[in-house]
């Protein structure tokens, strides 16, 4: 059996993606936001199939919540199981891989986030 994957397109999914322009004139630069701001975030309900592999990491931070059913996660080469009521962080320039349980997909809400405090953040 082949395993489908998805990065996206989930039924009554959500999602919103920061344009980069404006993270680049006012994120970046704006005294009061540029030490820690979301670039992505969304919400993936019973997100069958999805699976996400990045062996040179995302450039931001990435925290997945999980509110029902369940995944997996591997940071480098450490594999967590996330269950609801737990979350991840995955750290930016990481390599990881993130996915859904085939059997009891998660629910989950993610977000990207950087910024010059996000290390600090996430220690």
């Amino acid at each position: 059996m082949t395993y489908l994957r998805k990065k996206d397109g989930f039924q009554g999914q959500r999602a919103i993606i920061i344009p980069p322009k404006i993270l680049a004139s006012l994120c970046m630069s704006h005294p009061v936001v540029k030490p820690l701001y979301v670039t992505d975030i969304g919400y993936y309900p019973n997100a069958q199939h999805h699976h996400r592999l990045r062996p040179g990491g995302s450039k931001g931070h990435i925290l997945i919540y999980c509110v029902s059913g369940k995944g997996k996660a591997r940071i480098e080469k450490q594999a967590y199981t996330i269950s609801p009521g737990e979350f991840i962080i995955l750290p930016a320039k990481t390599a990881h891989e993130y996915f859904a349980d085939e059997k009891s997909p998660w629910t989950i809400y993610w977000v990207h986030f950087t910024g010059i405090n996000s290390e600090n953040f996430i220690n």
